[in-house]
């Protein structure tokens, strides 16, 4: 029994990415380091790159410097709580975020919404365990090119973005597994 349940769960997920809407209008703490400006890469060893100076509120209250992500692969979600198709992309980031776990940063942006509504979110999405940041001015959003919830930014362990973009629904694992070397780098 528990094997056909499987095949229909997944049947649900790709429905339901497949037909989730696009999502509100622009809306978005984050605050970027003096020196920020449009998403750069070219990081040399032993530095950080510019992509990754940027410091924030994460939704606990702690700050959060983006330089934390030097030398590792990163996927941006940003998101919003009211975005149907944010909440749709929950079960694909949340099965990436799993199957790289500690190899991937994985760290959500909210772009809008209060408190109990960011919490909801992450809790309804099942991505309570990622570490997200709240973005109500959108300046992370408009750091890394992003004008719309349910997008993403992919970057490698030298800060080189890979792929930004809202269209990944669906293939966000195997955009995260072709950045990554493929299913032999682990």
């Amino acid at each position: 029994m528990r094997a056909r349940l499987r095949p229909l769960a997944l049947t649900l997920i790709a429905v339901t990415l497949l037909t989730a809407s696009t999502c509100g209008p622009d809306r978005a703490a984050l605050t970027d380091s003096p020196s920020a400006g449009p998403a750069a890469g070219g990081a040399r060893a032993g530095t950080v790159p510019d992509i990754l100076r940027f410091t924030g509120t994460a939704l606990d209250g702690s700050p959060y410097d983006g330089a934390q992500l030097a030398g590792r692969p990163t996927v941006l979600w940003f998101w919003e709580p009211s975005c149907t198709k944010c909440r749709a992309q929950g079960s694909e980031v949340m099965m990436t975020a799993d199957m790289f776990e500690g190899d991937l940063g994985v760290i959500g942006v909210a772009g809008a919404g209060d408190p109990a509504s960011l919490d909801e979110f992450v809790t309804a999405t099942g991505a309570r365990h990622l570490r997200h940041l709240t973005d109500p001015g959108r300046s992370i959003w408009k750091r890394f090119g992003i004008d719309k919830p349910g997008s993403y930014v992919l970057f490698d362990a030298a800060g080189e973005v890979a792929v930004r973009g809202a269209d990944l629904d669906g293939r966000l694992t195997k955009e995260v597994t072709s950045l990554m070397g493929g299913p032999g780098m682990r």
